[in-house]
């Protein structure tokens, strides 16, 4: 009759396995089944309702806590959640963006380069729109903005450095 070595190599008798005497093998060990039961399953339409619901809010706060903190529109007013809405609706043509690069820098533009100059102006554009509502307050109108209004801000802007000066004002790089 033919040996059977137990686990480990052991023949079961002592010695490791090295002599060839003995009274035959070790029984192997059980393996336990592990069994994973899940959670039952709600019975209503509402539990489960109820159940989504507690699930969503759990990511949603777990996104929240890793993205570092609360929402951002929690303390948004309805006119300026309605403002973000639509700048985050909002984009400029990516062909008229390259054509723009191109001409300024004389360069070829590629779609990187465009998506970063379309985040810059729309960045610019929120600025600048912003600074707007606060001077037609400041001035007291109500309504729509207008073109006085945002060149003011462009203005109360560039006075304090928020943005750069134009172009034909700026000291050129290398003096003579």
């Amino acid at each position: 009759m033919a040996k059977r070595k137990a686990p480990g190599g052991a023949s079961g008798d002592g010695d490791g396995g090295k002599s060839g005497s003995g009274s035959g093998s070790a029984p192997a060990p059980r393996r336990r089944k592990i069994v994973i039961r899940s959670r039952a399953a709600p019975r209503t339409e509402a539990e489960r309702d109820e159940e989504g619901d507690r699930l969503m809010q759990e990511a949603e706060a777990a996104r929240r806590e890793q993205e570092g903190g609360e929402d951002p529109q929690a303390g948004y007013t309805p006119a300026q959640l309605k403002r973000y809405e639509f700048f985050r609706r909002s984009t400029f043509h990516t062909s008229k963006v390259k054509r723009m690069v191109q001409d300024a820098s004389q360069c070829k533009c590629n779609d990187r380069t465009s998506v970063v100059v379309k985040g810059i102006a729309k960045v610019l554009v929120g600025e600048v729109v912003e600074a707007a509502l606060d001077v037609q307050r400041r001035w007291g109108d109500e309504g729509p903005l207008y073109p006085k209004h945002v060149r003011e801000a462009y203005r109360v802007l560039t006075q304090t450095g928020a943005l750069p000066k134009p172009a034909l004002h700026r000291e050129p790089l290398l003096k003579r």
